[in-house]
């Protein structure tokens, strides 16, 4: 039974007998404002919420109330000084309302100058007793000082780092506990650019697009990679705005501050590139309606044209239509020291991704442990680069592609090297080349026309090689493994530059460790692998055996595929002792094929009305949702559900290996961990909570807050996975159904 307690020595109220002012109250829990902020801060539903019903003391009976708000310290800037307002013969309300122009906290003490040092000597107290910046509220009754509510107050990321340091040097919190008050989500805005506060609160918001890359740009309008080249060579800041961008951007967008599209996702081609190079972008901005020609857009009833100022937030997806000063991210002063405590507590490492040279210094400056992601692709979109690339898609012979890739081979080499020495001795997985082939080729007819020269082809005939290169589904497409098994000679390519850079860099720094990690993308099935795997040996054993030196390769493979006809278990324990015995150091295990049987891989259900939800393909659509569940029969989930065979392989098998598979717990990790596997992997109970490993550091039963209702699942197939609970739209109440009754289910 709900109770609500009056104060004052009034009745306690049991939940019948609560006025009727008082069911709104205890509605507000649901309404849509209220599910917002639970979804946002990662508050449960089932929670509930409680009510206090109190009589009311009154800061409007004259000269000698009031009423105000005040924080013990302050929550911009985390500055140890009383902050807040106050009216006098006044309620809550108008204080917050912006009717009337209430007084900053220290004119209380020339108002009143007994009630105003019973204030503070309360402040001190609060502060004190909860160890933390207090937000209240008060009211002044006829010279009498009533405390309304005190809660630990909300702050900047900047604020909170102050804050937290200035605790333990007043000896209040140690330093484990100033490293768990942070927020972990909000030093994403300390790690990019940001807007001048002050500057930030004086502009006008003209429109908003997908936070796509995050950080703060402004810089003056441009239409085209050309022109946003040129005028930062010139220096100028710029911000490229594009209908979309392409791979022939590139450049341009590697030279602005910024980048604004009218079209695409958050896993668009300017979304992806973005983000990769550590640039700024809000993409899918609808609104604006662009002139091309003109090179004007409109936006909000107002005109810009190239040359104009606009300003644009990759953190939120605002738009500004003004120059709005900005500040450049550092690690330094209180962020330093706690960055420092962390890592003296952590148990975990963290790695990035990165894809650039500049990427991994920029990384290995924000204290990366190692990069866990290099995407080969992405080093090929600037101008002196994409010739060749595109020379060797379009290639009809292996002659002519091995003639292509010798000129990518020392690029990507030097670029191998620079990120090795940008990392100083701390691991490196780069992924072999897995791209959507179609988004390296030109589209312009005067770049389609210079490829058919260099390649001594008709243009007819490049257009038609061209075309046979889009695919329905591009994710599923001739990419990854399935393109080093057509063309071997890519794998080659890449594993000799890989090799050679790792050897060039331990030869200058023989005190680092190099250990090159190469990564197969898009296995389907072990063949693949098994093929790739001798072409990537092959190819290091020469170089090493020619370098008189041995470095560590790491293979990852199902242990059975789950589906009938699929490899079982004992035929891929003999893969993996060929593995072994042919030289790899060691394997990263999982389970099942995801296409052919995806809830044996992911486990639970199939959330068909979200999967379908996403569909653009209106037969599909209605197919799937009325055949789905029989397509794609359940599996239930249980914690790290592959360990039964990963056990198997950990007693047949002598080399390090790393489970994959169910796990949401730190005590089954450290299980896994203590069953003798070297290291785990994480899927989903990353993606429901980002921070699940700084938790797991602080808190022995630590649990992620997944459900397994598989909504990021069902999306993964048509958009960009994404957890329900980090969602900012609003989903369809038939979505919210579906979700709540898998997770009922437990």
């Amino acid at each position: 039974m709900l109770v609500a307690s009056v104060d004052r020595g009034g009745p306690h109220l049991a939940e019948d007998d609560v006025p009727g002012f008082g069911i709104p109250v205890f509605r507000s829990w649901d309404n849509p404002r209220a599910i917002y902020y639970r979804r946002m801060n990662d508050i449960p539903s089932d929670w509930g919420t409680a009510v206090n019903v109190q009589s009311m003391v009154f800061g409007n009976t004259g000269d000698t109330s009031g009423t105000g708000v005040a924080f013990t310290r302050n929550p911009a800037t985390g500055e140890k000084k009383l902050f807040g307002e106050f009216l006098m013969n006044a309620q809550g309300e108008d204080v917050v309302a912006g009717v009337r122009t209430p007084q900053t906290i220290d004119q209380l003490a020339e108002v009143m100058p007994e009630v105003y040092k019973q204030f503070t000597d309360i402040c001190a107290k609060l502060e004190y007793h909860y160890r933390d910046m207090q937000d209240m509220e008060f009211t002044i009754e006829d010279k009498k000082l009533y405390m309304l509510q005190t809660r630990n107050g909300k702050r900047t990321a900047a604020a909170a780092m102050k804050i937290a340091c200035d605790l333990v040097d007043e000896g209040m919190i140690t330093e484990e506990e100033a490293v768990a008050m942070i927020d972990p989500k909000s030093l994403d805005s300390l790690l990019h650019p940001t807007f001048d506060p002050a500057a930030l609160k004086k502009a006008k918001v003209v429109g908003t697009g997908l936070a796509a890359s995050p950080g703060a740009a402004c810089g003056q309008i441009v239409f085209s990679a050309e022109k946003a080249t040129d005028w930062a060579k010139n220096g100028h800041k710029v911000v490229l705005v594009r209908l979309e961008t392409s791979p022939e951007d590139i450049e341009g967008m590697h030279y602005a501050q910024g980048v604004l599209t009218v079209r695409g996702g958050m896993t668009s081609h300017a979304a992806v590139v973005a983000r990769g190079m550590g640039t700024c972008c809000v993409s899918g901005c609808g609104a604006i309606k662009m002139n091309e020609e003109a090179r004007t857009f409109e936006l909000s009833g107002k005109t810009y044209k190239e040359g104009d100022w606009i300003s644009i937030d990759g953190s939120t997806g605002n738009i500004y239509g003004e120059k709005i000063k900005t500040a450049a991210a550092t690690i330094s002063g209180d962020f330093d020291r706690l960055m420092s405590w962390a890592d003296k507590f952590r148990r975990l490492q963290v790695r990035t991704n990165a894809d650039t040279p500049h990427d991994a210094r920029q990384a290995a400056a924000f204290g990366a442990e190692g990069i866990g992601l290099c995407r080969t692709e992405h080093m090929f979109f600037e101008a002196d680069r994409i010739k060749a690339m595109r020379e060797m898609i379009v290639s009809e012979t292996s002659e002519q592609r091995e003639r292509a890739l010798a000129k990518l081979e020392p690029i990507q080499q030097a670029d191998f090297e620079a990120i090795y020495e940008a990392m100083k001795g701390r691991p490196v997985t780069i992924r072999l080349l897995d791209p959507p082939l179609h988004e390296f080729v030109p589209t312009d007819p005067k770049d389609i026309e210079e490829l058919a020269k260099e390649m001594n082809l008709s243009v007819e005939h490049l257009n038609q090689v061209i075309s046979s290169l889009h695919e329905f589904n591009p994710m599923m497409g001739h990419r990854g493994c399935r393109l080093d098994v057509t063309f071997p000679e890519i794998a080659k390519m890449q594993t000799a530059a890989i090799i050679k850079a790792a050897l060039a860099v331990r030869s200058r720094r023989p005190a680092w460790k190099i250990t090159p990690e190469i990564m197969v993308p898009l296995v389907g099935e072990a063949r693949e692998l098994a093929y790739v795997k001798s072409v990537i040996d092959q190819v290091a054993k020469k170089i090493i055996k020619a370098a008189g030196s041995d470095m560590a390769v790491l293979v990852k493979m199902n242990m059975r595929d789950g589906f009938r006809g699929g490899m079982e278990i004992d035929e891929t324990m003999q893969v993996a002792k060929r593995l072994e015995c042919s030289g790899a150091h060691g394997l990263v295990l999982s389970g099942g094929f995801v296409s052919k049987a995806p809830m044996y891989v992911m486990r639970g259900e199939m959330p068909i009305r979200s999967m379908t939800h996403y569909m653009t393909c209106w037969w599909l659509k209605y197919g799937v949702r009325l055949v789905g569940k029989w397509m794609i029969p359940s599996v239930p989930f249980r914690e790290a559900y592959f360990l039964d065979d990963a056990l198997k392989f950990r007693k047949a098998l002598d080399m390090p290996l790393v489970y994959v598979g169910g796990l949401v717990t730190r005590r089954k990790i450290d299980e896994v961990l203590n069953d003798g596997f070297e290291a785990v992997q994480m899927g989903r109970a990353l993606l429901n909570e980002p921070g699940f490993v700084n938790r797991m550091r602080m808190e022995e039963n630590a649990r992620c807050s997944c459900k397994h209702s598989n909504y990021c699942i069902a999306r993964m197939y048509t958009v960009d996975m994404a957890c329900h609970q980090h969602l900012q739209e609003e989903l369809p109440d038939c979505l919210k159904k579906e979700i709540e009754r898998i997770e009922s289910r437990g």
